[in-house]
C-alpha cells in the first residue's frame, strides 16, 4: 500500500537507486522482506516505479475518458502490481486502497465503501 502521494513513492524509490549506485550499497535491509542484493533492490526498484506510473496512468485514461467513478476504480484497480503482496498485507486490500489513492489524486471521487 502506497502511503503518501504518488508522486512521493516515485520520488521515495528514484532517491533508493541513486543512494545504491552513489554509496555502492551491496545488501538493502527492507522492513518488511529479507535482506536483498543491490541487484535485487535495483530491480523491485525499477518495478515499482513503472508500477505506480502504470497505475497513474490508467486512472488518468479512464477519468480522461468520462468513465464513471466505479469504471475508474476498476481501471486505477486492474493494474498488476510487479509482485504478490504478503500474505499478511492482503487483509488490507493493497490493490483497491492503490486505485482509491490514485483517483483521490486526480481530483476524482471514489465510490463510498470501495
Amino acid at each position: 500500500m502506497l502511503f503518501g502521494s504518488l508522486e512521493a513513492a516515485l520520488a521515495t524509490n528514484q532517491r533508493l537507486l541513486k543512494a545504491i549506485d552513489d554509496y555502492d550499497i551491496a545488501l538493502i535491509v527492507p522492513g518488511h522482506a529479507p535482506l536483498l542484493t543491490r541487484h535485487e533492490a535495483k530491480r523491485i526498484g525499477h518495478e515499482d516505479i513503472a508500477h505506480v506510473r502504470s497505475l497513474q496512468a490508467a486512472a488518468a485514461d479512464a477519468v480522461q475518458s468520462g468513465a464513471s467513478a466505479a469504471a475508474v476504480f476498476v481501471a486505477a484497480s486492474s493494474v498488476e502490481p510487479p509482485r504478490d503482496a504478503r500474505r499478511d498485507f492482503e487483509a488490507f486490500g493493497l490493490r483497491g486502497a492503490n486505485a482509491r489513492k490514485a483517483l483521490s489524486e486526480l481530483g476524482h471521487e471514489t465510490v463510498a465503501g470501495w
